[in-house]
């Protein structure tokens, strides 16, 4: 979580609220968003992505899932195919329903999506868009290896469907080398690159953005205006200030090093306490594990009888596209203390 006592101490944040500035921030501001805020997040994605973009190819939102939403009613007609990952995030789903698109579930194994799958697919019908979060899989976790990003790319190319990468939490990857966005290669096929600050800061500021041709931009803002006159313009500005000054990327380390603490500490406990149980890959990244069940389990009501105990899980069935037999657990670290972790897993390992 994000030092908020520290922020309100910050030079850049007394700057925001002086007399000049309220009046301005008080007015109307682009429709794209924040200008300081989409310069510093270009500047960020260049950077630090490989992502080359300007500013007025970025439009900021209330949220990733605000982004996925105004980019689905922008780029999808009623009737259109989308291919999307299973298991994955249902909430994406109801928005590509939303906007009218046909779903049609690819398998995720343990490398990522699985390409086979994407391209035979695509030789039985027109593909509009293909969903992907590659960078850590939701809700496995996996990250997508290299061979199946370039050969997704050279896919989307072939048979001319865009690719929505979704990165919601791209800055928690705890190996020496951070694989870049699928956004960042340039392959003659569009990229839609969604991503978010709330994980990074805190999940009460809703700051997320969708990047793309500025044609694409404008569209997804002109709709957003019609929902949504402008973002938080004072709240925007201030983040874009601690962007600026460097406070954010500090707390990124900060908060990079605490997770990764807790991620192997997560290991450590799931093998003194499920390893007879339980198969797991190690994530590259991300804020949680996923765990695969080696006996057949009711994970419904192993959800029902976790929470009973004070454990809060999700019921992973809902990951599932069919609505059953994942036979999993995402069991997340980020907020949870060593001792925390430790009394879930015994908890877990005592209901079993």
């Amino acid at each position: 979580m994000f030092d908020w006592l520290r922020w309100m101490s910050c030079r850049g944040l007394i700057g925001v609220f002086s007399t000049k500035s309220r009046w301005r921030l008080m007015g109307y501001s682009s429709e794209l968003g924040n200008e300081l805020l989409r310069e510093n997040i270009a500047h960020m994605l260049s950077q630090y992505r490989g992502i080359p973009v300007q500013a007025d190819e970025i439009l900021i939102t209330r949220g990733s899932q605000m982004a996925l939403y105004l980019t689905a009613l922008s780029l999808i007609q009623p009737g259109d195919v989308v291919l999307i990952e299973n298991p994955g995030y249902a909430p994406a789903w109801q928005v590509l329903r939303q906007a009218g698109a046909q779903l049609i579930p690819i398998p995720v194994d343990d490398e990522g999506i699985q390409i086979e799958a994407v391209e035979s697919v695509c030789r039985r019908t027109s593909v509009k868009a293909l969903l992907t979060t590659p960078q850590h899989q939701f809700p496995t976790t996996v990250t997508l290896k290299a061979d199946r990003r370039m050969a997704l790319l050279e896919l989307s190319h072939q048979y001319g469907f865009t690719i929505i990468e979704d990165d919601y939490d791209h800055e928690f990857h705890y190996g020496t080398k951070v694989p870049l966005p699928l956004a960042s290669f340039a392959h003659g096929g569009p990229i839609l690159y969604i991503s978010s600050l709330s994980k990074l800061i805190a999940p009460a500021v809703r700051i997320g953005f969708v990047t793309g041709p500025p044609a694409f931009i404008q569209a997804a803002a002109t709709l957003r205006s019609i929902i949504d006159r402008q973002g938080d313009n004072v709240l925007e500005q201030a983040v874009a200030e601690l962007m600026q000054a460097g406070e954010i990327q500090k707390h990124a380390r900060r908060a990079l090093n605490v997770y990764r603490q807790r991620h192997a500490q997560t290991h450590q406990f799931l093998q003194q306490y499920l390893a007879d149980a339980v198969t797991y890959r190690v994530p590259e990244g991300g804020l949680a594990y996923w765990i695969r069940f080696n006996q057949s389990r009711n994970i419904p009501e192993l959800t029902k009888q976790l929470q009973q105990q004070g454990v809060s899980v999700i019921d992973t069935d809902a990951f599932s596209y069919e609505g059953a037999g994942l036979n999993a657990l995402r069991i997340g670290f980020a907020s949870l203390t060593s001792p925390e972790m430790e009394q879930v897993l015994q908890v877990l390992q005592k209901t079993l």
